[in-house]
């Protein structure tokens, strides 16, 4: 059963665009969303009532898909990235171009071969599409044709 890792920027499309999807995703429990994307999301859902700072229900409901990736094996996993990826002279293929949160993305789903990437970064989606396969990223779009 293949579950979706959303990066920030589909997390912030889903609810602006599909929120029915999103819903549905969280129904059935198929999403996962790293730690630092969910940081990211904080600073955009945290909101002022009576005086205290509160967080979005649509943000609340994301929580129990919060997950924390093992970075035990991450300086390997980098050292391979540039080893033997980066050797391969293809232009689209850049790791240095990626952000820190970006190539925490690629890896959690590099150890986790359930988990589907999904993004709307060209440079990670064409990345992870190189390094996992067709099969396991896909863009908003994709994802929201694959849910209905």
């Amino acid at each position: 059963m293949n579950e979706y890792l959303l990066d920030t920027n589909v997390v912030i499309g889903l609810w602006k665009q599909y929120p029915f999807v999103i819903d549905k995703l969280i129904e059935d429990k198929k999403i996962k969303i790293l730690k630092e994307v969910s940081q990211e999301l904080v600073v955009k859902e945290r909101r002022e009532y009576k005086g205290q700072q509160v967080l979005s229900e649509r943000f609340l409901n994301l929580i129990l898909f919060i997950i924390e990736v093992d970075r035990k094996s991450i300086k390997e996993f980098y050292a391979m990235l540039d080893i033997k990826y980066s050797k391969k002279g293809n232009a689209y293929f850049d790791t240095n171009k990626l952000s820190e949160n970006d190539l925490l993305l690629l890896y959690t789903c590099y150890l986790d071969n359930n988990l589907v990437l999904v993004t709307e970064d060209k440079r990670l989606f064409n990345t992870a599409n190189y390094i996992l396969g067709k099969d396991r990223v896909m863009t908003l779009k994709m994802l929201v044709g694959d849910v209905i």
